[in-house]
């Protein structure tokens, strides 16, 4: 029975340091700068997003992070672009881009992987 306890001791710790490690990737001002250039990437620009308002939660090795869109285009009033990252060896994988705005269908955009 230790030694069960022991593994799943271990376990945790490397679940909680990877969690860690992604947290602290995404924090990186290179991580802003992959961002804006998936959404330049879906042809908009600066002045469709705020890259300030940055926001994520972070769940094992994976993310959930989040961009307010602007509404300088009607079709991005009162939304946020929602970003899965995968945390990898390489640094993130930024697996796909989702648009939520009010009141309309969600738009997935699947991006290749850098």
């Amino acid at each position: 029975m230790a030694n069960v306890e022991s593994l799943l001791k271990r376990a945790n710790r490397t679940f909680e340091s990877v969690k860690v490690e992604l947290e602290e990737k995404i924090k990186t001002p290179d991580f802003a700068k992959c961002v804006s250039e998936k959404l330049n990437d879906l042809g908009l620009t600066s002045n469709d997003y705020d890259i300030s308002t940055l926001d994520y939660k972070v769940e094992g090795d994976s993310a959930e992070v989040s961009v307010v869109a602007l509404g300088s285009l009607p079709k991005l009033m009162n939304g946020c672009f929602r970003f899965s990252v995968k945390n990898s060896n390489e640094g993130y994988d930024i697996t796909s881009v989702v648009y939520s705005g009010l009141g309309q269908d969600d738009k997935t955009y699947n991006i290749p992987l850098v």
